[in-house]
């Protein structure tokens, strides 16, 4: 299957194309704005973004909101993280347990925070305590250690590395781990199965591996792709 988010007039709703059948089903029908669907790695659930058009949510009162609900489209959406700016999720952890957040402005799709929701307590969100600066894209790696993000960096775009934030942050530690990735820029990053090298697009269009040391993560010499 792929999920992807379509503006249907007047507002955008999450559908599910199925390679096999050749048919797309519509998952969401309210009139809600509804985008970046991301599925978790089980393929059981998709969690998206959510703007309520009417009642006391209308826009102009409120913000995003981020709901997941069964990717066969069957049963009540539920609302997992909704605060007082716009939230997206970004990507699942490979146990399905964690979904990586992204809050700021979704109009323009950057997010100036990180966290990290428990599904099993979505009251519970872990932070980055200081990205190094505005984020578009970031993803978890594969044993749930680290996160990768690309930044929207003057006068180019970066890729940093980071640890999954602790349990309860300290101003002390924090920056502390954070790995410079890219040396000629980079966004869109995407780690390889066994995280030992990671993917991304330079600025000027080129798609470059980097190779990472086992346990630090130290980066090596960019290779392009």
């Amino acid at each position: 299957y792929v999920a992807y988010g379509s503006q249907v007039l007047p507002n955008g709703d999450i559908f599910v194309f199925d390679f096999e059948r050749e048919i797309t089903r519509r998952l969401t029908l309210t009139e809600a704005d509804d985008d970046m669907p991301t599925p978790s790695s089980d393929g059981r659930l998709i969690a998206y973004t959510s703007l309520a058009r009417s009642g006391s949510d209308a826009v102009g009162t409120a913000h995003y909101a981020i709901k997941a609900m069964p990717f066969e489209g069957v049963g009540a959406a539920r609302t997992l993280y909704r605060g007082a700016r716009d939230a997206w999720p970004l990507d699942w952890s490979d146990d399905g347990r964690f979904l990586l957040i992204g809050t700021g402005n979704f109009s323009a799709i950057v997010a100036d925070s990180l966290g990290v929701l428990d599904i099993h307590d979505p009251t519970t969100v872990r932070w980055l305590a200081a990205p190094a600066g505005p984020i578009n894209y970031a993803s978890f790696s594969h044993d749930g250690r680290w996160l990768a993000y690309g930044t929207v960096g003057v006068p180019e775009p970066q890729v940093y590395v980071e640890p999954v934030p602790a349990a309860s942050p300290s101003p002390v530690s924090e920056g502390l781990g954070r790995l410079h990735i890219s040396t000629r820029g980079g966004l869109i990053p995407r780690w390889r199965g066994d995280d030992r090298e990671l993917y991304y697009a330079r600025p000027d269009g080129m798609i470059v591996a980097v190779p990472l040391a086992p346990g630090t993560l130290q980066p090596g010499r960019e290779t392009e792709l």
